[in-house]
């Protein structure tokens, strides 16, 4: 497996997103900052860069359903907090394939041996139904991007 991933590593495929997680309070202070109505009680703030677009989401707790709200954001500002960001990083490829009339994402983690799919559902039925793509982590917190952020 670590040999495919390896080779996986070396295609110029997929886009290259950098992800990093602010503390809460400091993702709260941005929110104002940038005057954006937080619809819900984030637990999580990320800042991510994906081919030269930056984002700012929020996502409240859970596993298989949780909210968000996503908002395009400066460089300068993305470059200004991601400083704050030290030590809860990822870097990882994302491929989307057609699967089961729906996309699957498939993040390759460029730190580690591992690859994720995530198959976004229009509902909760829908998602109970999806058939996974490998051994089903949707209820396993080890793997929520926050926590795999080192």
């Amino acid at each position: 497996m670590a040999a495919v991933i390896a080779e996986i590593k070396k295609l110029s495929l997929g886009s290259v997103i950098r992800q990093g997680y602010l503390p809460i309070e400091q993702g709260r202070r941005l929110a104002e900052k940038l005057k954006l109505d937080l619809k819900f009680q984030p637990a999580e703030a990320r800042l991510r860069a994906k081919t030269n677009r930056y984002f700012l989401t929020f996502k409240g707790d859970g596993t298989l359903s949780r909210e968000e709200q996503e908002t395009g954001i400066e460089k300068a500002i993305f470059e200004e907090y991601w400083l704050l960001t030290g030590g809860k990083r990822i870097e990882k490829v994302r491929f989307a394939i057609p699967y089961e009339g729906l996309t699957a994402e498939i993040d390759l983690y460029r730190d580690r041996d591992l690859i994720t799919a995530e198959v976004e559902c229009p509902n909760i039925e829908t998602a109970r139904k999806i058939k996974p793509l490998g051994k089903d982590i949707t209820e396993d917190r080890r793997y929520k991007n926050r926590n795999l952020a080192r």
